[in-house]
């Protein structure tokens, strides 16, 4: 797909321009109708009493298209229906009147409004979904048609390709997934897992958006009881279910496994696995049922964390498990769920006083900068383009370097200098900058209240310089002292890239599109930066083959400096640095 193909496609989604079609083909349309001989001889010749009624009946249609979108996502049956009859009666009045004219041929005034209302049509099914719309499209097009064939029928070839080429647009707009989204980007459905913590505390914020309700899965669980309830009175009893093996499961489970397999195939030694499950036991396990046992607790994690590590397709994960494709997305699901739930606060936290002591040390030892608790790094992960609110999650970036269309949703970590996230930001559409995923954060609520008392989070040159916030200088000209602050910063942030190039490289899952649902999205990313953590705590080894290089581009924050304390105290870290030997050996 070329770029002119991709912007031609971008332009197509966005609501201002079917708005704009709306509104000029509706007043093409009145304005034509209003001057053909159809409505001069139905209706007599003009007077100020029906050039009064047909303004005011035409500035309520336009309005009407012009706001489409106040009620686009109505579910109101009353409104729904209101809207289908006067559609309707609208309707019926111009067929009966149009069938008094069989006799005579309709002028070009008549044509051309007949061919405005299909593009007003055409515009409300992109805006609406009121029920509607799409009849009204197809109405006016078959008018338009039967017009052309008043005239001569060879005119109807013509009428034909016209709404041929209607018709092909709209359905190729609605099978790649394109909607209309408002100016502005929309961000209320945005599902996002946010894990910020005190002190020896855990304080994750938006983690309700992503807890599953327990109604969908009872509803789901009573579906399966009531289908095979059917079955047993069919005298079907799982007739349905293939002989599946569990040869490969089996074998990975016993005791002699090679140790070097293993790794292969979940990333991660036998002990760390064993660990992992303890964890989870009492939050995965399930008692068996008179119709069959449950899945043991170590298979559940098991298929989990091959999903993650391999990011092959469910289908093969089932093959290997010998378990269904269906029961196989659930068990991800599942135990993703439960690694938030009781893995997160142990394995993801902010570090307490000692920790945050010794990191800071360790960092100052790399770099020579004080007071540094963390290194933050923003990066996206590729998704399926949604089916709504395809604009926020568009990735212009990814889009123009790759030639070809991305959708992501961000990842924002602070980790230490062990590479072991200690905060996460997860879910926000790919369309926002590194600046704007700060801003939404709970890390940016924390330091712009002064709670980062003596630790700087270090960023790149795409997040703001403010408390508790240290960047790079971006402006022009930069003085000796500045180059060598700048390189001392990337030392730092190159800790966090090859954080976030680890997590990408153990969890294949996260390299390329998934089939997880958007609001499943934040709790499987969550799971694998947890089990990045655990990794990395227990000193798992990163296979060479494993490796993976991040390219995430940065932009300079539009808002660069956000307090003028934070410009002096960089300023003077600058000095310290140059004047103490630790700017490097360029500036020696």
């Amino acid at each position: 797909m070329t770029l002119l193909s991709i912007q031609l496609t971008r332009w197509l989604t966005q609501v201002a321009v079917w708005r704009l079609v709306g509104f000029v083909s509706t007043i093409v349309g009145l304005l034509c109708y209003g001057l053909s001989s159809s409505f001069n001889h139905l209706f007599g010749e003009w007077t100020m009493l029906k050039i009064f009624i047909y303004t005011i009946f035409s500035l309520f249609i336009c309005l009407g298209n012009l706001f489409a979108m106040v009620c686009r996502h109505s579910t109101i049956i009353r409104f729904k229906a209101h809207c289908s009859f006067v559609v309707l009666a609208i309707t019926s009045v111009y067929s009966y009147f149009a069938d008094k004219l069989v006799n005579g041929k309709p002028d070009a005034y008549s044509l051309i409004s007949c061919a405005a209302f299909a593009m007003m049509s055409l515009s409300l099914s992109r805006q609406t979904q009121c029920g509607f719309e799409v009849d009204l499209f197809y109405f006016f097009m078959g008018s338009l048609i039967v017009l052309l064939m008043k005239i001569n029928l060879a005119l109807a070839i013509v009428g034909v390709g016209f709404c041929y080429a209607l018709v092909i647009l709209r359905s190729s707009l609605a099978n790649s997934n394109i909607g209309i989204q408002d100016d502005q980007v929309d961000l209320t459905d945005a599902v996002v897992l946010g894990v910020n913590h005190l002190a020896q505390s855990l304080v994750p914020t938006n983690i309700d958006a992503t807890t599953r309700d327990l109604s969908e899965s009872t509803s789901a669980h009573v579906d399966n009881a009531i289908m095979m309830q059917r079955q047993l009175c069919r005298g079907e009893f799982f007739d349905g279910v293939k002989d599946r093996s569990k040869d490969w499961w089996e074998g990975c489970n016993r005791p002699d496994f090679p140790e070097s397999e293993f790794r292969k195939c979940f990333r991660m030694s036998k002990s760390t696995f064993d660990t992992i499950c303890q964890h989870l036991d009492s939050a995965v396990t399930k008692k068996n049922t008179m119709l069959r046992d449950a899945i043991p607790v170590r298979q559940r994690v098991a298929v989990c964390i091959c999903r993650l590590a391999t990011g092959d397709p469910l289908r093969e994960v089932s093959k290997r498990f010998g378990l269904g494709i269906s029961t196989c997305h659930k068990l991800v699901l599942e135990v993703c769920s439960a690694i938030k739930t009781v893995l997160i606060p142990e394995f993801l936290r902010w570090p307490d006083e000692a920790g945050m002591e010794k990191t800071k040390v360790e960092f100052e030892a790399l770099s020579g900068i004080p007071n540094v608790g963390g290194s933050m790094h923003t990066t996206h992960i590729p998704i399926i383009a949604p089916k709504s609110n395809v604009n926020a999650y568009f990735n212009k970036r990814h889009t123009e370097r790759n030639q070809k269309t991305c959708y992501s949703i961000t990842v924002q970590g602070v980790v230490d200098s062990e590479g072991v996230f200690r905060d996460v930001c997860i879910g926000w559409p790919g369309s926002l900058s590194d600046e704007q995923v700060l801003e939404k954060s709970a890390l940016y609520q924390r330091a712009s209240r002064g709670s980062l008392k003596e630790v700087w989070v270090v960023g790149n040159s795409g997040h703001p310089l403010m408390e508790g916030v240290l960047v790079p200088y971006t402006h022009q000209n930069l003085t000796w002292t500045q180059h060598a602050f700048n390189e001392k910063v990337g030392e730092i942030q190159g800790v966090a890239k090859e954080a976030f190039a680890r997590l990408k490289g153990r969890w294949s899952c996260l390299q390329k599109r998934t089939e997880v649902k958007l609001e499943d999205l934040p709790a499987l990313l969550g799971a694998c930066c947890v089990l990045h953590n655990i990794c990395e705590m227990m000193n798992e080894e990163m296979d060479p083959t494993w490796k993976y290089d991040i390219f995430d581009d940065q932009m300079v924050a539009e808002n660069g400096i956000r307090s003028n304390s934070a410009v002096q105290a960089r300023d003077h870290i600058a000095h310290y640095l140059l004047h103490h030997g630790r700017a490097g050996t360029a500036f020696s």
